[in-house]
């Protein structure tokens, strides 16, 4: 079955964080900015490229420093670049430890650095940093927080990696619990700790029980994103598995039909309609 819940992923970084400060140095604001809109335009080499040139303008004992080291560190790991995406995080890292008091300045480089760990196979690292991160959100933040909630997420991921079980369903129900109280029983997030908990509890091979948090979930992502959304496919390739080791045959069939004319209609988005393809126009 398809795990959701590892790095929340599994997007690469559930929780991965990209840096984008209105900086009170503009140049530096600014080729922040063009390297953030061409990551999000998919250009990983123009954005790679500003974030190299926003290294240069900010001086290692400034935390903005940092920050450059973060970008750089995601666009990396969003390239399967783990090694490099590692080493630029860890020394994001070490030097934001030097540059800030504030500890919830450090979360989003631990997150993204546990993620890459855990990219890499590197559960017990990624572990250590995902206990860290869970520390500082409830002191930070709150136990009822949805911050906190995220950081239980994680860590339940990095449990279930291990096959500790019964611990990483205990922070997931903690993390629902705290959604459904702080955004709503039908808010996206709501979903998502749904179809983690789902997902640990099918692990286990308790398929009765995990049925319906997968059944709900369905609810809240067909409601939020529609239903020919990709995370909905995931739901129903888990309903259609869980149903299947239930031996209820003809409810599997119903979702394996749904979820191969998602994945159909999905794949034929993608590909490009070849009669209004314009040629690629080189940016200067």
């Amino acid at each position: 079955m398809r795990s959701l819940f590892i790095l929340a992923v599994a997007g690469l970084f559930l929780c991965g964080t990209l840096y984008t400060y209105a900086a009170d140095t503009a140049a530096w604001d600014k080729v922040m900015e063009d390297g953030a809109k061409a990551l999000n335009e998919g250009n990983f080499k123009v954005a790679e490229a500003n974030f190299k040139k926003a290294l240069t303008m900010v001086d290692k004992s400034d935390p903005k420093y940092a920050q450059t080291l973060v970008n750089l560190g995601f666009i990396n790991a969003a390239q399967g670049k783990f090694q490099e995406a590692e080493k630029l995080l860890n020394d994001a890292l070490s030097t934001a430890e030097k540059t800030t008091k504030d500890d919830k300045q450090l979360l989003p480089i631990m997150n993204n650095l546990a993620g890459v760990y855990a990219s890499e196979g590197k559960i017990a690292e990624a572990e250590k940093l995902y206990k860290r991160v869970l520390d500082i959100s409830e002191v930070a933040y709150g136990k009822d927080n949805p911050e906190t909630a995220t950081a239980y997420i994680n860590m339940a991921g990095a449990y279930a990696s291990q096959d500790k079980f019964a611990e990483a369903e205990k922070l997931s129900v903690e993390a629902l619990e705290i959604y459904k109280k702080a955004l709503g029983k039908d808010h996206p997030d709501t979903g998502v700790a749904l179809n983690n908990l789902g997902n640990i509890k099918a692990a286990q091979g308790k398929f009765k029980e995990a049925e319906p948090d997968f059944k709900a979930a369905l609810q809240i992502y067909e409601k939020s994103f529609g239903p020919e959304h990709p995370e909905v496919l995931d739901i129903l390739q888990n309903l259609a598995e869980v149903n299947e080791q239930l031996g209820n045959k003809a409810e599997a069939q119903k979702f394996i039909e749904r979820a191969e004319k998602l994945q159909q209609k999905l794949g034929a988005q993608e590909q490009p309609d070849e009669t209004s393809k314009q040629p690629a126009q080189q940016k200067n």
